[in-house]
């Protein structure tokens, strides 16, 4: 799969295996990728991500993303989505950061190839 290399298909599987998570979900929240509010006085309705978790993992997952933006058509359709409907581009990275995870973990979890949707 564009965007997915041999390092950060490694760690994914080291790191799948080590935590047995039960959903994508769970997989991405560890690697610090899930939505937090900033509230705080005036300063209403900004979020960000976690940044919880392994931060190497974030990093090689942010190159992925960049690669896959450009190469697989599927991450390229949901950034353009994003983008389309107000998000800063920095917002649809880590938004296809979040979508990797969900991808690797479906291919590891079911032993299956990542199909690319057509339409």
């Amino acid at each position: 799969m564009s965007g997915i290399g041999p390092v950060l298909s490694r760690e994914l599987t080291y790191l799948f295996a080590a935590k047995k998570f039960n959903k994508a979900k769970e997989a991405a929240a560890y690697c610090g990728l899930i939505p937090r509010h900033n509230e705080s006085g005036k300063l209403k309705g900004r979020t960000s991500i976690s940044k919880l978790g392994p931060a190497r993992i974030r990093c090689k997952l942010y190159m992925a993303a960049i690669v896959a933006g450009q190469w697989n058509k599927t991450i390229k359709r949901h950034k353009l989505t994003l983008i389309n409907n107000g998000k800063t581009p920095m917002q649809a990275v880590c938004a296809n950061m979040r979508k990797l995870i969900h991808i690797c973990f479906g291919v590891i979890k079911n032993q299956e190839a990542f199909k690319l949707q057509e339409s």
